[in-house]
Order: structure tokens, then sequence, then C-alpha cells
């Protein structure tokens, strides 16, 4: 089955498919809006039932994912910059754990599987989101660091943000979003590092384990 226990990472990389998709079939709107609501609350889901099994760990996560439901079911960023702060910090921790989670379950793993193949391309679109988030952090902290209309920064329109993300770790750099501020530009330039290094890292760990494999077989 898809969603069987033996394929616990096929709920959330559909779930992340979906986000990335859904961020580009509307403009901005009470549509886009909903869209990005629906598919993120489906990400974080996903991702909390990724830690299920564990009561301490499921804890953690719920407790880190409430801020962030709060914000996508009250429909805005708060106006005050401390509590918009907060809610960007907490997003960002809980993308940060549930990272660290998953990377300990895919190169814990000691085979090689459908579904350990599955979980290492959901930590590159985690990855995706994680840095979407950073930079809407350096957005909020250095005014005008993209050549993005400050207006429109918020968790319902941060496909803008999840867009020069993708684009910024698979090194396309179309430039139709350029970092305009020094953090912006080295957090850019820190995503393409991470990025690439991932890959690499990601490519020697399989074929380590597929070559250990055959020697034992």
């Amino acid at each position: 089955m898809l969603f069987s226990p033996k394929n616990k990472f096929f709920g959330l990389l559909i779930s992340l498919l979906t986000l990335f998709v859904m961020g580009s079939l509307f403009d901005h709107g009470t549509v886009l809006r909903i869209a990005v609501n629906v598919s993120l609350m489906f990400v974080l889901i996903f991702s909390v039932l990724l830690v299920s099994n564990s009561k301490i760990k499921l804890i953690a996560a719920i407790i880190l994912a409430c801020p962030l439901l709060y914000t996508l079911f009250e429909g805005n960023m708060s106006e005050s910059a401390v509590f918009s702060y907060f809610e960007v910090a907490t997003a960002l921790a809980f993308f940060v754990y549930i990272l660290a989670i998953l990377v300990e379950n895919v190169f814990g793993s000691r085979r090689i599987s459908t579904d350990i193949i599955v979980g290492s391309i959901c930590i590159y679109f985690l990855m995706c989101i994680l840095w979407a988030f950073l930079y809407m952090l350096v957005a909020l902290t250095f005014p005008n660091s993209f050549n993005i209309d400050s207006s429109l920064i918020s968790f319902q329109n941060m496909n803008d943000f999840i867009y020069y993300s993708i684009v910024t770790i698979t090194t396309l750099g179309y430039g139709d979003i350029l970092p305009l501020s020094r953090p912006a530009r080295t957090l850019a330039a820190l995503e393409a590092i991470v990025g690439q290094i991932y890959l690499t890292v990601l490519i020697a760990r399989i074929v380590g384990i597929h070559l250990s494999q055959r020697v034992k077989n």
C-alpha cells in the first residue's frame, strides 16, 4: 500500500509536491491563499505523522506545529514585528526538527529501499521550504532584500520564496528574483552550496550501502 508503514515518506512527498504545484497555479489572491494554506497544512500533518511512533518526538512536533497552524487558519501574519518574527522562527524550528528526524532515518538506515529514496527526496524538498522561511526572515529583518513587493510577505504568499529557493538550490538562477542585500546574497550562496553537498553525500551513501549489500550477498 502507498501509505503503509513501509512507505512512511510517500504521504509527505505528495504533500510537498502539491504545495509546490499549488503555488504556481494561481496568482496572488484568495484562491492562492487557500491553496497554499491547505497544502502546507498537509505537509505539517504528514511531517507530524513521521514521529508518531515516539511519544516525546510527537509531542515536540505538535507543540512546534501549533503556532504555524494558527497562522494558517488566522489568515495573515501578525502586524506586530515581534509576533511576525515569532511565527517565522517557530516555522523554522519545526522544519529544522523534522529535517533532523528525516536525516536520522535516511542516513541511519543500513539498507536502501524505495522508502529511503523517497525520504531522501523529501529532505531535499524540505530544505527548499526551510530556506524559503529563512529568506522570509531576511526580508522581514532587512526590507528590500529581494526585488519582491514587501507588502506580499506572508505565509500565504510565500510561493515566491519557495520558487526562489528551488531555483537557487538547483543552481538554475533565472534572475527574475534577485537577492539585493548582503545577508540575502550570503544565504542564497549558502543554499546552493548545501544543496550540492547534500546530493554528493547522498549519492556516495547510496552507492556505499549498495556495494556493502552486494558484498554481503
